[in-house]
C-alpha cells in the first residue's frame, strides 16, 4: 500500500470529522494494534502528524474503509466483466439494510466506527446496481419472500422504540438475505469472488476495534458478518473441491 496515499485519506477523514482527545483509554487489542502504528511514527512525518492528532478508533476505522475497498473493488471489476455473478436481490437486501443498521450503531454510541458500516452499504447498493444489469437474474418465491421480509422490517424500525430489537430484526433479515447467494454459490461454487469475503471479515474485525462502544446493538451486525463470511468460505472452498453437483435443502430450492 502506498503510504503517502494511506495518508492523505487519514488526513481528510481526521480533517472531516474533528480532532479526538487524546492518550485516551484503550485495552487489549486496540491498544496493540496502537502501538505498532506509533511505531511507525519515526520513518513517516506524515503519518507521525497524523497519529498525533487522531484516536485509535479513527486510524482503525480508516484501515477497515481502506479493506472495504480494496475487498470489494475486485469483485465490482468481476461482475462488470461477468468473471462474477453477483445475486441483485441479495446486494439490494444487504445495503439498504446497511444504511439502516449504520443510523442504529451511531445513534447507540457507535462513533466513529459506524462510518465503516455507511461505507460499505454504499458499495452494496452499487453491486446491487451491476446486479440487475449484468448478473444474476433469476428470481425465486425465496427471494421475494425475503424483499417483503426487508421492507417490513424498515417500517417497523421506524414504530419500534427497542434499538437491540430493531437491530435483531435487520440483522435477521440480512443473514435470510444470505441465503439465495449462499444456494447460488453451492451450486456454482466459482461464480464468487472469495477474496471478497476473506477481506470483508478482516474489515469488521477491524470495524469491531473501531467502535468507540461495545453494545449489543453496534456489535451485532460485525460478528453476525464474520460467523455468516467464515461459513460461506468454508462452503465454498469445500465445494469447489468437490466437482459432484449437490443437493440442495428443501428451503434452498425454488
Amino acid at each position: 500500500m502506498n503510504t503517502n496515499i494511506f495518508c492523505c485519506i487519514s488526513a481528510y477523514f481526521t480533517y472531516t470529522h474533528g480532532t479526538r482527545r487524546d492518550g485516551r483509554a484503550v485495552e487489549g487489542t486496540t491498544l496493540l494494534t496502537w502501538q505498532a502504528l506509533k511505531s511507525l511514527e519515526g520513518s513517516n512525518p506524515s503519518l507521525s502528524a497524523i497519529l498525533h492528532h487522531s484516536s485509535v478508533s479513527e486510524v482503525l476505522a480508516i484501515i477497515a474503509i481502506f479493506l472495504s475497498f480494496i475487498a470489494y473493488l475486485p469483485y465490482i471489476y468481476d461482475s462488470l466483466k461477468r468473471n462474477t455473478v453477483p445475486h441483485a436481490f441479495s446486494w439490494c437486501i444487504w445495503g439498504t439494510i446497511s444504511l439502516c443498521i449504520f443510523w442504529l450503531q451511531k445513534n447507540g454510541g457507535g462513533g466513529i466506527g459506524s462510518y465503516v458500516t455507511l461505507i460499505t452499504a454504499l458499495i452494496l447498493l452499487c453491486i446491487a446496481f451491476i446486479g440487475f444489469k449484468k448478473g444474476s437474474s433469476l428470481i425465486t418465491t425465496l427471494d421475494i419472500g425475503i424483499l417483503c421480509s426487508a421492507i417490513m422490517a424498515m417500517v417497523v424500525w421506524y414504530v419500534i422504540d427497542n434499538a437491540n430489537i430493531a437491530m435483531a430484526i435487520l440483522i435477521g433479515i440480512e443473514m435470510v438475505g444470505f441465503l439465495p447467494t449462499f444456494r447460488k454459490a453451492w451450486y456454482l461454487p466459482h461464480s464468487e469472488t472469495l477474496s471478497l469475503f476473506v477481506l470483508t471479515t478482516v474489515q469488521y474485525s477491524f470495524t469491531i476495534l473501531a467502535l468507540e462502544t461495545h453494545t449489543f446493538v453496534t456489535l451485532l451486525n460485525p460478528v453476525s458478518w464474520i460467523i455468516a463470511n467464515l461459513l460461506f468460505i468454508t462452503m465454498v472452498t469445500l465445494r469447489r473441491e468437490n466437482k459432484k453437483e449437490g443437493i440442495l435443502l428443501p428451503f434452498l430450492q425454488k
